[in-house]
């Protein structure tokens, strides 16, 4: 055994303080496409509870899933007058009041679904003061107030219809109007001022000393007797309406508690009296119960983050949820956290964590958790006092990954890692002593990957590695490997290992469960055969009832009974939000909590039901890790993850009560919405309606609806129930439409209730009663009419026998003539459909088949023409048929037609263009048909005789701008248009293939024709050199006899010489 003590001087010393806060984290609304490109100007929600998100390009109503725009139409009177909206406010009636930048005021009638537009008339004082209006509120006393861009403030009276100008001399625009606790109107101008509807007294707040600091005024809010302005350039004003006194809040750049920027576009108080600020340096939240501040930012790391730092409208809704407007077409919904506190790193605060991956939690004596991290060596965090201290000098532990921790009755620190063994840290002398595999010693621990350090009732300390388990011996500091070859080299997981009341040690491998008898000399083995979920066994948890529950990877939890040994699994079916359970802890309330690979659960061992929590509600994110969990002595219970820690008090995680308001939105007949109107089956809004009144031909229809609970949306739950046809309610999860086909004429109530994120259930929910009106011949006015009309007939048949009868039989014959007439029509129609059908299918089965002729045959031209003319003349069932082709004539500068096959013909024939039906044919370049040969023109030759063809068929064989040719076909029967369809049809095929043969053969014969040429030019360079050498001889020849002359000269001459002397 490796065993080494080192002296580590101020290993931990606090580097930092940090008090940990629950995330706010934002839903940007990215499902809603027609969001993602809008900049949204402002927000409000209706008395239905729907929200409205006013932008420069119309105005959008959202129910938590999808949104309706409403734009200007131009030509339709009841459309929205301008799609630049500046402002929304709503009324208790459901109507909203849009500011429009150039089309007056607007207000949507929600009943009617349509809109009023109020613009300004110069002859009538009473109108609006102006178009461009930048500004609206409904007051508690029902009054509209507006704001224009240059012609002041307007009071209007929805009962008269007139408008009041309150200060219609000024020319500065009115950005903003708030009324206060006590009904005062305040609005800007050229400063700030406040309309008091009981004296109807203007009081004017202008820069001055003590007063206000800017006239550029953007926003304004209220909060007790205390006005708040939000200014373009000088932070906020406050004014004090008691003391008419101002004090400021604005930005200081060394001061945490200061505001982020001085431009300030939005200032919303809640109901928790914290005020939140939009300015053009992000969010502030402000505690006014203790001055602290809350500065959010955009973090482009998280996703979840406010989406930049532009806020622009903030808007508390009716559930108190709050919604940001930013600048670049970004919607923000804060989203409901739960009371989770959340510990992660981050790389510019060195009083965060040290490393966002967790892999071990312990609670020491002291109350404070070590948290070990999977990179970042080990983090201890003081709950109670919101601290947190870091290793300073982490290097000197064996490994930095902490995968196990665990305190011994010395009060000694047993710090299991992964890779580096164990290090035993004694905080009294800041000492570490290093336990370590040691391959040449079988009495070592066995691995340094460490899994689990637990020690058992017996005082028996236990140690889990990724090679088995081994107990470690005090006496001389040993180890002794555990003689049980299922627990001998197996992985020993870290949150898998537990000791029932009677002494038998539970122990999870990756090849299933493990238990050890008491005396540890005896094992017995679980796994799928006898009823695990799964073989991987990561997590247990033995609750007071003797249930050891069992998680695994990817199989989901087990629940044994270890009395009975019975076993039951739950799984992704059952509600469990993903089958990998790393840990298990149990509250007080005896819930289970599982973290998995998908979130965090909560499971009611009672209602055998799941809760299921994500990250949107506040946990360090979706995915957990292997052996970060721990139930505190205090019951916190803490869970690690790959971004983090999570601390919470399981009582404190409160669902949401608040029961949601439901809405049936949409109304469809055939798939299509409903119209508004006199000439439509609804003459308001579906939401407002509690009955409907249908034909029978609308035999298809459907409602949409909605919850209008916007924590967390999707998690809403829906069911419905039409009385009169379901038997019982349809539970749809979170679908949002319902839709009926056929039902029988009769009266029905259709019933749709949802719950909210917390499945918290409206149990009323909404309900509209459904007449279907039968067709007129099921009414009772009908019946009494045939009633009376038999009654009639039957003394007219009296009085009138004869006469009746004879006029019925005539009627019944003419009805029996006109339905057999229309029996025979439907059966020609059907005859006629199953002809088309056949000769389709002839004529496709006829161009496969001469294809593949065409295919097997293209090294021969005339025994492709031969095979061709074969398989037609079956195909087509005539008699004759020849195929010309056009070839350069040899005896004329001209083409000639030659018949190049034939079937059934006499005798070979060729033709001039247009010389005969064929020339005739050729050149003309169309179909020749004749249904009445003369006599001798064709005679077809058998064995009994000859007999004359009656018909003929030429075809040129062209395709496009190419003709090479004429089929000529003949036939003692008429040859049927299909027939020749398929004929003109494959001509054309038959031409390509033609023409593409004799473009090859031209090919081949210019390649030979260049051949001959090749060796007709080596012939004649043979020839050439042969007569080269032959002249050489002939010149080597010459000048040898040319010397032998000069030397018999010579000799003469020598001789005359001689003679001479």
């Amino acid at each position: 055994m490796i065993f080494l003590t080192r002296i580590l001087a101020l290993i931990l010393i606090p580097i930092g303080i940090s008090a940990q806060q629950k995330d706010i984290k934002f839903d940007h609304l990215d499902n809603v496409q027609e969001l993602q490109y809008r900049s949204v100007t402002d927000i409000s929600q209706d008395a239905l509870g729907f929200i409205w998100f006013a932008s420069q390009d119309g105005l959008l109503r959202y129910d938590g899933y999808s949104v309706r725009v409403f734009k200007n139409i131009p030509g339709l009177g009841n459309s929205l007058s301008d799609n630049n909206i500046r402002a929304l406010a709503s009324d208790s009636t459901g109507n909203i009041w849009i500011a429009t930048q150039g089309g007056g005021l607007n207000k949507y009638i929600a009943k009617e679904e349509r809109f009023e537009v109020y613009k300004n008339n110069k002859n009538d004082n009473t109108s609006i003061s102006g178009n461009a209006v930048w500004s609206v509120i409904v007051a508690s006393d029902n009054t509209v107030w507006v704001g224009t861009w240059a012609n002041g403030i307007n009071k209007f009276n929805p009962e008269t219809g007139k408008f009041t100008r309150i200060n219609p001399d000024t020319q500065f625009p009115v950005l903003a109007i708030h009324e206060d606790n006590d009904g005062d109107i305040w609005f800007t101008s050229d400063g700030l001022y406040k309309y008091s509807p009981k004296t109807q007294e203007i009081t004017t707040y202008k820069p001055q000393e003590g007063g206000m600091n800017s006239t550029n005024i953007r926003t304004i809010s209220s909060r007790g007797n205390e006005i708040w302005v939000g200014t373009d350039n000088a932070g906020i004003n406050i004014l004090n309406k008691n003391t008419n006194t101002f004090r400021y809040l604005t930005h200081e750049s060394e001061n945490e508690k200061s505001i982020s920027d001085n431009s300030v576009y939005d200032i919303h108080i809640d109901d928790n009296n914290k005020a939140w600020i939009a300015s053009n340096g992000g969010l502030d939240i402000i505690d006014l119960s203790n001055g602290n501040y809350t500065h959010i930012k955009n973090d482009p790391s998280d996703p979840s983050s406010l989406s930049n730092n532009q806020p622009r409208i903030i808007f508390q809704d009716s559930n108190n949820g709050i919604w940001i407007g930013n600048e670049g077409a970004k919607v923000n919904k804060v989203l409901e956290s739960k009371a989770f506190t959340t510990y992660r790193y981050d790389p510019n605060d060195p009083n965060s964590l040290s490393h966002n991956t967790i892999r071990s939690i312990f609670q020491g004596k002291d109350g404070k958790f070590w948290v070990g991290t999977q990179g970042g060596g080990i983090n201890l965090i003081n709950y109670q006092l919101n601290t947190l201290e870091r290793f300073e000098h982490n290097e000197n532990l064996s490994s930095q990954e902490i995968s196990n921790i665990y305190q011994d009755n010395s009060e000694n620190y047993w710090i299991g890692t992964w890779g580096g063994g164990i290090n035993i840290f004694n905080p009294n002398d800041q000492s570490i002593t290093f336990l370590k595999a040691d391959p040449s010693n079988p009495k070592s621990i066995p691995d340094n990957r460490i899994q689990i350090i637990y020690k058992d009732s017996r005082g028996t300390l236990w140690v889990g590695t990724e090679k088995g388990l081994a107990s470690y011996n005090y006496s001389d500091s040993t180890w002794t490997i555990s003689p049980h070859k299922q627990l001998s080299g197996s992985t020993i997981q870290g949150k898998a290992f537990i000791e029932d009341n009677k002494g038998n040690l539970y122990i999870g491998t990756w090849d299933g469960l493990h238990r050890l008898s008491p005396d540890r000399a005896k094992i017995q083995s679980y796994t799928t055969a006898d009823g695990l979920s799964g073989d991987h066994v990561i997590s247990l948890y033995l609750d007071k009832d003797d249930n050891l529950w069992i998680g695994t990877f990817g199989g989901g939890l087990t629940q044994m009974n270890l009395e009975s040994g019975k076993f039951k699994k739950y799984s992704e079916l059952d509600g469990l939000p993903n089958n990998v359970i790393f840990g298990l802890l149990e509250d007080v309330d005896n819930n289970l909590w599982l973290s998995t690979n998908n979130g965090l659960s909560k499971f009611n061992k009672t209602t055998k039901s799941f809760r299921n929590y994500d990250a949107g509600e506040g946990l360090q994110s979706n995915e957990f890790y292997w052996g970060a969990s721990f139930k505190s002595r205090e019951g916190l219970l803490l869970f690690g993850g790959v971004n983090g820690l999570n601390i919470f008090e399981p009582s404190q995680i409160r669902n949401n009560t608040t029961i949601p308001p439901v809405v049936i939105s949409e109304f469809n007949i055939f798939n299509k919405p409903a119209g508004i109107g006199k000439d439509s089956v609804i003459e308001k809004s579906i939401t407002f309606l509690d009955e409907i009144n249908l034909e029978y031909t609308h035999n298809v229809f459907s409602f949409s609806f909605a919850s209008l609970n916007y924590n967390h949306p999707e998690k809403n739950q829906y069911a419905y129930y039409l009385e009169g046809f379901d038997e019982d309610w349809n539970y749809v999860g979170n679908k949002k439409t319902a839709t009926y086909t056929n039902l029988d004429p009769g009266t029905y109530t259709f019933r749709v209730k949802a719950s909210n994120n917390d499945n918290i259930w409206n149990e009323e929910g909404k309900s509209i009663t459904i007449t279907i009106d039968p067709p007129f011949w099921k009414t009772w006015w009908f019946y009494a009419i045939i009633f009376i009309s038999l009654t009639s007939a039957i003394v007219f048949f009296i009085k009138h026998r004869e006469k009746s009868l004879k006029k019925d039989k005539l009627t019944l014959e003419r009805k029996i003539k006109e339905a057999q007439d229309e029996v025979e029509e439907q059966k020609r129609a059907i005859k006629e459909q199953r002809e088309k059908e056949k000769d389709r299918i002839w004529k496709d089965q006829g161009l496969v088949r001469m294809g593949e002729v065409l295919s097997n045959s293209r090294n021969d031209l005339k025994e492709m023409s031969s095979n061709v003319l074969k398989n037609l003349v079956q195909h087509l069932d005539v008699s004759i048929a020849a195929i010309y082709l056009a070839e350069e004539s040899t005896d004329f500068d001209g083409i000639i037609l030659n018949q190049i096959a034939d079937f059934g013909y006499p005798s070979k024939s060729s033709f001039e263009v247009g010389q005969g039906l064929v020339g005739s044919c050729f050149m003309d370049r169309e179909i020749k048909y004749f249904d009445n040969l003369p006599d001798g023109y064709i005679k077809i030759e058998s064995g009994l005789g000859q007999s004359n063809a009656n018909y003929l068929l030429l075809i040129p064989l062209k395709y496009e701008e190419i003709i090479v040719g004429v089929l000529e076909l003949a036939s003692f029967k008429p040859i049927d248009k299909i027939k020749i369809d398929f004929t003109e049809e494959f001509a054309k095929r038959l031409t390509t293939t033609i023409n593409t043969f004799k473009l090859s053969e031209q090919t081949k014969v210019l390649l030979e024709e260049s051949r001959l040429k090749e060796e007709e030019l080596k012939h004649r360079e043979e020839e050439l050199q042969q007569n080269l050498e032959e002249l050489e001889a002939i010149n080597e020849d010459r000048d040898r006899r040319s010397k032998e002359l000069e030397t018999r000269i010579e000799q003469l001459q020598k001789e005359l010489i001689e003679l001479k002397n």
